[in-house]
């Protein structure tokens, strides 16, 4: 059965269990997303903070008198000394025996931080689903956390398939791709080598390996060759056997032992496609994140056809521009996101669309 590639998106979504939960020290939970809301468990500053180096006096003083007798050296992070609210920098400064006389002053600028000030013990400072950044860091650990609970990464396993790669006559470059992108959002990766379109030798290494999720490329039509089609008409449930998307309408999906099975094509442009379309949502969800995109003009008008297309584009800061017209190879070059032309629509030139990042 084909379905469109909105029915497509929605039926792997649909079939995507909730992630799994894992406790780690906050560094480790970079890029992670977090399957709690967080509370500050201290004050920050946890007392009055000195915000710069010099003398720690009472603002009284400086407002009643040409010569402060009564201050005390403090640095910058120190605990602001009883009785006191106010830093004045040395160069502001002149130190005589008398005591310190003011050359000038900072007006309008905060010279101490105040206990809680940046954060309060019990106040909310993110809620569950946050991506965890590496500025989030410093702010969990300065409010008292060193361990937080984020949605685990699913092991992803990717085997590329074909006898013309085995045998050298093209490059293999998908599972390349494949397993490149899944590393730079943190994913860990079992990658495969290339088997040859041998049905017991890809179902060896299907049945022996320990993922949460495969990705296979190749073998999805239904020539003589096209050994994982007939692997999993045989030992997984099929939930689409094809999408109205181009490139990649043979992409299919399967839930192989109730674990999502995305197989893509061989061809690179309908590999990269159905990869960006419906793997990487999909991974994305099962990592308990969702899949970014803006809106944007598109440059002109485009119509659709009886197939949605995928179509490569360039954004100025503004409006999109599709890329098209010569070869995916050449094409990709010059882009920096994309987006879907779906199946009987029309977008008037203007006209703001959904566009996806090629990150």
């Amino acid at each position: 059965m084909s379905v469109s590639y909105r029915e497509a998106l929605n039926l792997i979504l649909k079939n995507i269990k909730p992630p799994a939960v894992e406790r780690v020290d906050v560094e480790d939970a970079v890029g992670k997303a977090l399957a709690e809301d967080v509370f500050s468990q201290e004050d920050y500053p946890p007392y009055d903070m000195a915000l710069f180096d010099g003398f720690a006096i009472n603002s009284r003083d400086k407002a009643s008198l040409d010569t402060i007798k009564n201050f005390t050296p403090i640095c910058t992070g120190d605990k602001m000394p009883e009785n006191t609210d106010m830093v004045l920098l040395q160069e502001d400064v002149e130190v005589c025996r008398e005591g310190l006389k003011v050359k000038k002053g900072l007006y309008g600028v905060e010279t101490v931080l105040k206990k809680g000030m940046e954060l309060k013990k019990g106040e909310k400072i993110y809620e569950a689903g946050r991506i965890v950044r590496p500025v989030d860091v410093s702010v969990l650990k300065n409010s008292g956390i060193e361990e937080i609970e984020v949605y685990r990464f699913p092991e992803v396993a990717v085997l590329p398939t074909g006898e013309e790669i085995v045998e050298k006559r093209i490059p293999e470059t998908n599972s390349w791709m494949i397993s490149l992108y899944l590393k730079s959002w943190g994913f860990p990766v079992i990658k495969f080598e290339v088997c040859g379109d041998d049905e017991e030798s890809i179902l060896e290494k299907i049945e022996t390996a320990n993922f949460d999720v495969l990705i296979t490329t190749g073998g999805t039509s239904r020539g003589r060759r096209d050994a994982v089609r007939r692997i999993m008409e045989k030992k997984a449930n099929i939930i689409f056997e094809s999408s109205r998307l181009k490139p990649g309408k043979t992409a299919f999906f399967a839930l192989y032992e109730d674990k999502p099975v995305f197989c893509l094509p061989g061809k690179p442009s309908a590999c990269f496609s159905s990869f960006m379309c419906y793997t990487k949502p999909a991974i994305r969800k099962m990592a308990g994140g969702i899949i970014s995109s803006f809106r944007a003009e598109l440059s002109h008008e485009l119509v659709g056809g009886e197939v949605s297309k995928f179509i490569l584009c360039r954004f100025d800061g503004l409006r999109v521009e599709p890329v098209m017209g010569g070869s995916f190879f050449k094409n990709i070059g010059f882009s920096d996101s994309w987006f879907v032309l779906e199946e009987n629509s029309a977008i008037r030139e203007g006209e703001e669309i959904e566009v996806h990042l090629l990150d």
